[in-house]
């Protein structure tokens, strides 16, 4: 069973043409994937409010000489590749599955865990994607805008 850390998009309330529209061309979906990658690569949660916790002192011996920041969640690269996002109905899904169980672990660290938790996706109610990440959603959704209004008028 692959394991998935979700966020989803509602696209409920859209009209029916932009949300075909939305996420429709390839790029657009690289575009949302580099922002969120962008924010991990820089050591920073995607997560509006959020920040990754410091690497502990024996882990950062291990993978990065000593350096405890920044938190890039970089190790062998297979978090980072396992980001999809899928449109599926009215909703926009945003997933890290296959390979990626660290997802969820560091999304929410079981109790008994040591691992701290890190913000991955905004999943909870009241929690959304930082400012530059939601920047690209609605350019996105303007050109979906753009393309549906250009095809009405054709």
């Amino acid at each position: 069973m692959p394991i998935k850390v979700t966020a989803t998009l509602n696209l409920k309330g859209i009209p029916k043409e932009i949300r075909r529209e939305f996420l429709r061309k390839a790029e657009d979906k690289r575009a949302v994937e580099a922002a969120i990658l962008e924010e991990m690569i820089e050591g920073r949660s995607p997560v509006k409010g959020e920040k990754f916790k410091q690497y502990s002192v024996s882990y950062a011996n291990q993978k990065n000489s000593g350096a405890r920041k920044p938190v890039n969640m970089f190790k062998s690269g297979g978090l980072y590749k396992s980001l999809t996002i899928t449109k599926s109905g009215d909703a926009i899904n945003i997933n890290f599955k296959g390979r990626a169980i660290l997802a969820r672990y560091h999304d929410a660290p079981k109790a008994d865990s040591n691992m701290p938790q890190r913000r991955l996706l905004p999943r909870k109610a009241g929690e959304e994607f930082k400012k530059r990440i939601q920047s690209v959603i609605n350019e996105m959704l303007n050109r979906a805008v753009f393309r549906a209004i250009t095809k009405a008028n054709r």
